[in-house]
């Protein structure tokens, strides 16, 4: 990569990814002399970066070894705490966390045993370090021949290091958590499930207890605590055909109804509370007792098409509806409820109404819909409404609406941007369009609705050379007040070694464009 901005400076970098037969990885550096000053006005501040030379590098490894081993290695350092979020910016709202560890791991058949080493360099960047933690886990172990068991080991020393991003952020954040030195733990989760059939109705009863023990505490020194949840999860299936039903209208030749219900509801107890501990895993030490049951009722519609002599079934509609429903509900504007299949103590315990709608008119046009309706503050909390067309090779096209609640959000299409505090409504468009042979043409449109100003909008221009794609995109940012070009170049069949930006090296093989999707 080799970039210049008129108000910052030159920069240098390289992106590489790289596989052999037994291994793969890759490598993310970039270096940059900014004279100029972060503008995320979106995120609420203007800051003036720490020093003048800024960047990453990040090197991430997975080696697999003889006898069901393998290693994973990663490395991650960052110049100042603000450099990821104002270059990487999807990256930093959607990426994996910038971590340096050693990961090692033997998996055989339904057993693995893990080894981890994990530490911080960067003040900035909040984790929990591993000095080290060895885990042991056992899945879908038959016993007795009537029950299944889960199970779920670990011990070692753990390390609090909270980000650190000067007092006056710190305290517009909420931070308020403190560096612990190395802890002691140990921590073991044992869970059994007994399937049973009533009819077409499946049952799976189940009981989880889970031991853990510190040598600190924030209040109390050494501590232990035991945590029990039961309950039950239980679905039923049911199904009709209506082989009559047809329409050329709507190119539906008989219908297959498919409705599957499922349910859970579970309950648990504790000792203690995770404010009484540490903050080391949200999914360790922060789980509180909780009551809850969650309803589902997913439904699809099926149908048949295609020409004489290629007659596939397909889904016309898709339509799932869930209900969350928590004893001790919280009250968070920032968080949509989530009840957890699987973990239920892992839920977030906000009551709520889900739904997800797919509608499929033919093999080119498809309407989605989503919903989330907090139940606790009476209100919607997101809603998504998007059409999308694939006229296919040439042309295809995406319109779609956004309406985010109270709250700092991410927009439409997973661009990861984020906005001003408040409710947001978002309008998006996507098109792509084969010219010729040589030319393919995209053009992508954010619109903040609330603001009345463009959040983004790209012109990308492709052009085909003998064994090569070369493009050039002209972008536009209202809320950042950005703009500029961007140059790419990658060879015919191999985008991921593109040199420069990697946005719509996609549409070399393809004019597809899904919801969704960049």
């Amino acid at each position: 990569r080799l970039d210049y901005y008129s108000e910052r400076g030159p920069g240098l970098g390289v992106d590489l990814d790289y596989e052999t037969d037994n291994s793969f990885g890759l490598y993310r550096g970039y270096v940059i002399q900014d004279d100029g000053q972060d503008d995320l006005n979106g995120r609420g501040r203007d800051e003036t970066p720490d020093g003048s030379t800024r960047g990453r590098s990040l090197l991430r490894h997975r080696e697999y070894l003889p006898d069901d081993w393998q290693l994973t290695f990663e490395l991650s350092y960052l110049t100042d705490k603000n450099f990821l979020e104002n270059y990487y910016e999807s990256e930093y709202f959607n990426g994996k966390d910038q971590e340096t560890n050693i990961y090692l791991k033997k998996q055989v058949d339904n057993w693995a045993f893990t080894s981890l080493l994990q530490y911080q360099l960067m003040d900035f960047e909040g984790t929990t370090e591993r000095l080290p933690d060895f885990g042991f886990r056992l899945i879908g172990e038959p016993v007795g021949g009537f029950a299944t068991l889960f199970s779920e080991n670990r011990a070692g020393f753990v390390r609090l290091r909270p980000e650190d991003r000067g007092l006056i952020r710190n305290l517009q954040l909420g931070n308020s958590q403190e560096s612990t030195g190395s802890v002691a733990r140990g921590d073991t989760r044992q869970e059994i499930e007994a399937p049973l059939a009533i009819g077409d109705f499946k049952i799976v009863p189940f009981g989880s207890i889970r031991g853990t023990a510190w040598d600190d505490s924030p209040e109390s020194g050494g501590t232990q605590r035991v945590f029990g949840t039961y309950g039950f999860r239980g679905s039923l299936y049911a199904w009709k055909v209506f082989p009559d039903v047809y329409s050329e209208l709507f190119d539906v030749d008989g219908i297959r109804h498919i409705i599957k219900a499922d349910v859970v509801a579970w309950a648990s107890h504790t000792n203690h509370g995770s404010n009484d501990l540490f903050p080391f895993e949200e999914n360790v030490e922060g789980i509180d007792e909780v009551d809850g049951v969650s309803f589902g009722l997913r439904q699809r519609w099926q149908t048949k098409r295609g020409g004489p002599g290629q007659r596939r079934t397909v889904d016309l509609i898709t339509f799932d509806v869930e209900l969350g429903l928590f004893n001790d509900a919280e009250s968070d504007e920032y968080a949509n409820g989530f009840a957890s299949y699987t973990r239920p103590e892992n839920s977030i315990s906000q009551n709520y109404i889900n739904s997800s709608l797919i509608y499929r008119m033919n093999d080119t046009s498809e309407f989605v819909s989503e919903m989330n309706y907090d139940l606790n503050d009476g209100e919607i909390d997101t809603f998504a409404l998007t059409y999308g067309v694939e006229r296919t090779p040439r042309l295809s096209y995406l319109i779609g609406y956004r309406y985010i609640g109270e709250g700092p959000r991410r927009s439409l299409g997973g661009f990861g941007r984020l906005f001003e505090y408040g409710e947001s409504n978002l309008l998006a468009a996507g098109v792509n369009y084969r010219i010729s042979e040589k030319y393919i043409a995209a053009v992508r449109e954010e619109f903040d609705l609330d603001r009345g100003r463009t959040a983004q909008f790209d012109i990308g221009i492709i052009r085909k050379f003998p064994r090569w794609y070369v493009s050039v995109t002209f972008a536009v940012d209202e809320v950042s007040d950005d703009y500029g070009v961007s140059f790419s170049a990658w060879p015919e069949g191999l985008p991921s070694a593109a040199v420069g930006s990697r946005r719509f090296t996609g549409l070399a093989t393809s004019t597809g464009i899904r919801p969704g999707s960049s």
